[in-house]
């Protein structure tokens, strides 16, 4: 954590006195809005949106809750290049061989399968994608490429998406992406942002 030369370690403690009553219900979630995916000296990097990230950071400064999380919020309708998707496929219907299959469509596609195909439940007849809210305009990419499929956020995953596929798949189909106007295609603009260099900001 990073915080200002003057901060003490007095100042933490009451910090940390101050916060100890707020309830849960008190508290908003919200992410670093990101711009894409990219590589930096063989490390895999996030890419801040910075006009977002700027946006996030007033609305903090601002204490303005509905703000941040419009800040936060990825551009409805976005999809990114399939080589950016990493996805975990589960046969969430007892179909011998059904998740092996989306993996595959997958992968034609360029889609990134990560680890090999499991099993999670059977009998599910609709295909769910589930994901953090940090991957969104990921996960609109996949279910683009999955006609009928549906999404579900969930905080609790990291980036790897999950498709957990059901009775009702029929194959997977080419996503169009929306490059930025300003960018021509396929490239990744913004600053990289790295375990090592990122910053807190209070």
């Amino acid at each position: 954590v990073t915080v200002d030369a003057g901060t003490s370690a007095a100042d933490l403690g009451k910090l940390a006195l101050k916060l100890k009553g707020v309830s849960s219900g008190n508290v908003v979630l919200t992410t670093m809005p990101l711009a894409g995916f990219s590589k930096e000296a063989g490390q895999d990097v996030d890419v801040v949106d910075q006009a977002k990230a700027q946006q996030l950071f007033q609305s903090l400064i601002n204490d303005d809750a509905g703000g941040a999380a419009q800040a936060s919020a990825p551009t409805a309708g976005a999809t990114v290049a399939p080589n950016t998707v990493h996805v975990k496929v589960f046969n969430g219907a007892g179909v011998q061989g059904l998740a092996a299959r989306a993996s595959s469509d997958l992968t034609k596609l360029g889609f990134v399968i990560d680890g090999a195909p499991g099993n999670r439940g059977t009998g599910a007849t609709a295909t769910v994608i589930n994901y953090n809210p940090s991957q969104a305009a990921q996960a609109r990419t996949l279910q683009a490429a999955i006609p009928g499929s549906s999404l579900n956020e969930d905080a609790q995953l990291g980036t790897d998406i999950e498709l957990v596929v059901g009775s009702s798949y029929n194959g997977a189909g080419a996503a169009a992406t929306q490059p930025s106007a300003s960018a021509p295609a396929g490239a990744v603009t913004g600053a990289g942002t790295t375990a090592a260099t990122a910053r807190c900001t209070n």
